[in-house]
């Protein structure tokens, strides 16, 4: 019976470790395109239901909630108040015109960052 030699186990822990380091970073980035199409869908409303807007995301509540706690962190101008999204801002300025909001969407294909209200991403035409 020939002995069993440990550096043949070299290039398969080195296989197994390259397939969990990819796997490990497609479910970093896809977490950040969740939050991304969360907060795209939320910014469609100036204040709506954090129930409401996880049935329209098809996420649960409590990652909803993190997705807004994601936005924030990156300097977006919203809150949750009283269980609901809220945009921050005054209104009676957006609909008027006195003052220009710029609201930027994540592409959830290569993370671009486009005006709201455009249909296809700038970078990448994806369909937003």
């Amino acid at each position: 019976m020939q002995e069993f030699e440990l550096w043949y186990l070299i290039p398969i822990l080195f296989v197994v470790m390259v397939i969990l380091m990819f796997g490990g970073f497609r479910r970093f980035t896809s977490g950040m395109m969740t939050n991304a199409r969360c907060l795209n869908i939320a910014q469609s409303y100036e204040r709506i239901a954090i129930r409401e807007l996880a049935e329209k995301c098809e996420m649960p509540e409590d990652k909803v909630i993190d997705a807004i706690e994601w936005g924030r962190s990156k300097g977006m101008p919203i809150t949750i108040e009283d269980g609901e999204f809220v945009r921050l801002g005054d209104p009676a300025t957006w609909q008027r015109g006195k003052q220009t909001v710029v609201y930027m969407v994540i592409c959830p294909h290569c993370s671009h960052k486009n005006i709201q209200g455009t249909s296809e991403c700038d970078n990448c035409g994806a369909s937003l």
